[in-house]
């Protein structure tokens, strides 16, 4: 029964480690999903971001690709995090990220009712708080 270990000796280098790779700073748009334009593959991104951030906070979401590039491309101007830039925010919290609970405001405005809610005290789940 062979024991030795597989892989290179303790000590010795690994012959891809340090070497730059053939394909850094390549692209290859003919493999992208959207096809070849960067601002599609840069939403979509961003839709996927977005879905996997409401699958981890536990909220609903059903707008499938092509809604969601719908939505934003149906606005001209910026969208993002700068100053001015419009952002995707639900109209009714209480339910989730469906196409006819979505509408693009503009970011100054959905961080202000962010903020506002964040403030708010409410009383914790679980008590009873009616008199008795």
């Amino acid at each position: 029964m062979n024991t030795t270990p597989k892989g290179p000796k303790p000590g010795t280098p690994s012959p891809l480690r340090g070497r730059p790779s053939p394909l850094r700073g390549r692209t290859f748009p003919h493999l992208w999903i959207t096809g070849t334009d960067p601002r599609a593959r840069q939403i979509r991104r961003k839709w996927l971001v977005a879905k996997n951030q409401a699958a981890y906070r536990h909220q609903e979401w059903t707008l499938t690709w092509p809604q969601y590039l719908n939505i934003i491309n149906s606005i001209p101007g910026s969208w993002g995090r700068q100053r001015g830039a419009v952002n995707l925010a639900r109209l009714d919290h209480r339910l989730g990220w469906h196409e006819h609970n979505v509408t693009l405001k503009n970011r100054s405005v959905v961080m202000r009712g962010a903020a506002r809610k964040r403030h708010q005290l409410t009383p914790p789940t679980g008590l009873d708080t009616s008199e008795q």
